[in-house]
């Protein structure tokens, strides 16, 4: 009887190590998905990040290349040009003024 006895502590013993184990296991997956989980959430913080810096650098250049186009006009004599092209510069004088607040709407139907 005795030797039955140990035996079923000795199976207890294996169940036990074996439940244990298997706990172990669980928990170093669990660990594992929680930190594919942040690295995850960080690289989409950091594709966000990059997707923002993008956009700005994007409006920058359009902010530019505005500046550039609108140079342009705003420094086209107006004495050397057609009558047609000198009326449509004119206009777009007009628009630029107006939209960088240099005369209001209403200066420009008086001026």
């Amino acid at each position: 009887m005795k030797k039955t006895e140990e035996k079923q502590e000795q199976q207890m013993q294996e169940i036990l190590t074996l439940k244990g184990n298997k706990m172990r296991l669980i928990e170093k997956m669990f660990d594992l998905q929680k930190h594919e989980m942040e690295v995850r959430s960080k690289l989409k913080e950091e594709q966000l990040s990059l997707t923002k810096q993008d956009i700005e650098a994007r409006a920058k250049q359009s902010e530019a290349q505005l500046l550039t186009t609108e140079l342009g006009i705003m420094g086209a004599d107006l004495d050397k040009l057609s009558p047609s092209v000198r009326a449509y510069y004119s206009a777009m004088q007009q628009q630029i003024m107006e939209r960088r607040g240099i005369i209001t709407p209403h200066d420009s139907n008086g001026a």
